[in-house]
């Protein structure tokens, strides 16, 4: 795991190709637990080898794309085989519990016996932004912010419109006065190539020129000659 903070370590920072960097996930430590937010398949292997299982106490997904939810079912029976525990999912919306149990009951005819759903809402120090359509059209997607002590983090998902982050980030500063933009950690995906669904680097450097950023949803190591953002894959 990549530690970005005390409270904040990368367990993978790759996209859907890149498979020896992981897929992009975090986990995140809150008073109410360890939330792991995302967990696509290639990730589930990286959570057994660095035996982390133990450590994570929650769940939260950006969104259903197999990259970021594809070690979900694994992860839910290995939980409950080994340890007897249901895995506990945390969910922004109704609509995306909805979401979440028609996809979990692909693999699963008795979700309950080995899911707890849970409100995002019983963590205080998790907010989400609704992004759906902004990163596949029809998709239900969300972006989250984290106010951890006296660190505001925004953490993008997979997001092809840089302007919700920046509004979401203005938002959480307007809501915690004597914060400065240099109290906010942006984790931002992006990409090289210039299409829907994704922030271009070119956008998310302008991010950067505002607040500290650093990037994931990418090999780093294909980066063009002129980028110049900080890539969490190499923030240790």
């Amino acid at each position: 795991m990549i530690r970005i903070n005390e409270d904040i370590g990368f367990l993978g920072t790759g996209n859907m190709w890149s498979y020896d960097l992981g897929n992009s996930s975090i986990l995140v430590r809150t008073g109410e637990g360890n939330v792991l937010v995302d967990c696509g398949y290639a990730n589930f292997p990286r959570i057994l080898e660095e035996d982390l299982l133990g450590q994570i106490d929650f769940v939260l997904l950006t969104h259903l794309h197999g990259d970021h939810a594809g070690g979900l079912h694994p992860l839910i029976l290995k939980k409950f085989y080994t340890g007897g525990e249901k895995v506990k999912v945390l969910y922004a919306t109704p609509d995306f519990r909805d979401e979440l149990t028609k996809y979990m009951s692909c693999f699963m005819s008795d979700m309950g016996k080995y899911v707890e759903l849970v409100p995002l809402s019983n963590i205080p120090e998790i907010q989400y932004v609704d992004t759906t359509g902004r990163h596949s059209k029809g998709l239900m997607s969300y972006a989250y912010s984290f106010v951890l002590g006296k660190r505001l983090i925004y953490y993008s998902g997979d997001l092809g419109d840089i302007s919700v982050s920046e509004k979401c980030i203005e938002e959480m500063l307007k809501a915690h006065p004597g914060a400065k933009a240099g109290d906010v950690l942006v984790l931002h995906e992006t990409s090289f190539k210039e299409y829907f669904g994704h922030t271009y680097y070119k956008e998310l450097e302008k991010l950067a020129k505002k607040y500290p950023v650093l990037a994931y949803h990418c090999d780093h190591r294909n980066a063009p000659s002129d980028c110049r953002l900080k890539f969490a894959a190499v923030s240790a």
